[in-house]
């Protein structure tokens, strides 16, 4: 008899720790039960998967531990959290409901959801980020794990550059953006001249160019791609577009967009981003949230309003940008040879 419980004992803890061999099985659904594809998973604010196409997502056993803080978000959602515990680590499961902040379809608009990225072709006459001369001056708090530091920097785009134009012709929204530090107060993190200028970089430019941009030129050819209608809000149309992977040069992203377009000038007015990285094999992640807004100096241009970026070891937040419009340099004409 003691034999037969002793194998029982075993047979059961091996179940169990199967189950926790395989990890956290985490459920993403809406307020009606919709599971939430391409939500992001987190463990202590690090991105660690990304939910399928039926809102179920696996994180890692070895990514866990007991008193690990758990959190799912999902763009135009209120984000969830919650403790990993003794008694989830033996379920195996986590279920998560999140609520919208924005959906507000009416009776009359539920026959738009039929054909969703048609509605928004034809709502969207077109959008361009920010590539006129202008001067942008926010504040900036970078984190590390020796502490952080904040002041404020200046990018200025000056545009002219003969590649930059050649970048634009294409299509593809990249340029430089000289970058000054204006000030710099209660540096606890030491942090070099250099190191916070790579932190700034990252933080002015990856979100709007590689990833906005991704939208603007289409990406019709992102397999799996995810539109979505929210309904109308202060004059304007709301769409979810959820792109499971989004490739930008050697990088693999999954990237979530919340768009506002007028109702009248078929404009891009709002734009709320989400991004992790995918390339968990290279043992980096980054996270990107972020939101962007008509430009105060160009009515036809979008702008960030607010970035928030943060990769292993560290983090940038940029935040209160003020833009400036400047002169554009004259282009020289270079004299024929014969």
């Amino acid at each position: 008899m003691r034999k037969l419980g002793w194998w029982i004992g075993v047979l059961v803890l091996g179940s169990v720790g199967g189950v926790w061999g395989q990890g956290l099985r985490v459920r993403v659904c809406d307020t009606e039960g919709v599971g939430l594809e391409y939500a992001y998973l987190y463990v202590n604010g690090r991105a660690v998967a990304v939910t399928d196409t039926v809102g179920v997502g696996t994180v890692p056993a070895a990514k866990l531990s007991v008193g690990d803080t758990l959190s799912v978000s999902y763009v135009g959602a209120e984000p969830e959290r919650a403790v990993y515990d003794a008694a989830m680590q033996r379920r195996g499961t986590w279920e998560v409901v999140l609520r919208e902040k924005y959906r507000s379809v009416t009776a009359d608009e539920v026959v738009v959801r039929a054909d969703v990225e048609a509605l928004f072709r034809r709502s969207v006459e077109k959008f361009w980020m920010l590539y006129v001369p202008h001067r942008a001056t926010a504040r900036f708090v970078i984190r590390s794990e020796a502490g952080e530091i904040e002041g404020r920097a200046t990018a200025t785009h000056q545009p002219g550059d003969t590649s930059e134009m050649t970048y634009l012709r294409r299509g593809i929204f990249w340029y430089h953006l000289p970058l000054s530090i204006d000030e710099v107060a209660g540096d606890t993190a030491m942090m070099t001249t250099r190191e916070i200028h790579g932190s700034l970089h990252l933080g002015f430019y990856y979100p709007t160019f590689a990833l906005v941009g991704a939208m603007r030129e289409g990406r019709q050819s992102d397999e799996g791609v995810r539109f979505g209608y929210l309904g109308k809000r202060e004059g304007c149309r709301l769409f979810r577009i959820v792109y499971p992977e989004v490739r930008e040069g050697e990088g693999r992203y999954s990237v979530q967009f919340l768009v506002w377009v007028g109702g009248e000038e078929r404009q891009i007015r709002r734009i709320e981003v989400q991004s992790v990285n995918l390339d968990e094999e290279k043992k980096s992640w980054l996270h990107i949230d972020a939101t962007y807004g008509l430009s105060p100096i160009n009515a036809r241009t979008l702008v960030f309003e607010r970035v928030e970026a943060s990769w292993p070891g560290e983090s940038v937040e940029l935040s209160e940008p003020e833009y400036r419009k400047i002169r554009p340099i004259k282009q020289k004409r270079a004299k024929n040879v014969h």
